[in-house]
């Protein structure tokens, strides 16, 4: 049993975890179903936009070349930030079903939270790019307790693991 969390009771703790990846898991929902959206909207809005470019012969005139790069980044920034909400709106199943499992004390759930806390760390070490210390603090919540489920005698006999 870890001695900095002795005091804690297993079942309190499990409960919370669950309810901590049923919280992510609403936030990869809204945030996953924006950046799709908005990311598709602006890769096709920018591919659109370099076609419309090219075809009018702005690479002809000073400066145009720069306008259709510029044109060109915007639109893969744009497929990027939807290829990140589509994976984020694809980890959402995981995490409901770790959190399911959680609440109902399934010997799987252990292991599954491992794999859903790993999975939220590197959701949020790919986005450190974006800034923000949300990122950091998922980073760190998630490794303790992915530690905790991987390491804890207290949470394996809780989830007769």
């Amino acid at each position: 049993m870890n001695a900095f969390i002795a005091s804690i009771d297993r079942s309190t703790l499990i409960r919370a975890v669950a309810v901590y990846l049923l919280a992510y898991a609403l936030l990869n929902v809204c945030a996953g179903l924006v950046m799709a959206i908005a990311g598709g909207f602006a890769g096709i809005m920018g591919a659109t936009g370099v076609a419309m470019l090219n075809e009018s012969g702005v690479s002809s005139l000073e400066g145009g070349d720069e306008a259709l790069a510029a044109m060109a980044t915007a639109t893969t920034m744009g497929g990027l930030v939807a290829i990140w909400g589509i994976l984020a709106l694809l980890s959402v199943p995981l995490f409901l079903v770790v959190a399911y499992g959680l609440f109902r004390r399934h010997s799987w759930a252990r292991m599954g939270a491992v794999i859903a806390l790993g999975v939220t760390i590197l959701l949020s070490v790919i986005n450190l790019g974006s800034g923000g210390l949300m990122n950091l603090l998922w980073i760190i919540v998630s490794g303790f307790v992915l530690y905790l489920f991987l390491t804890d005698q207290g949470v394996r006999q809780e989830l007769g693991g």
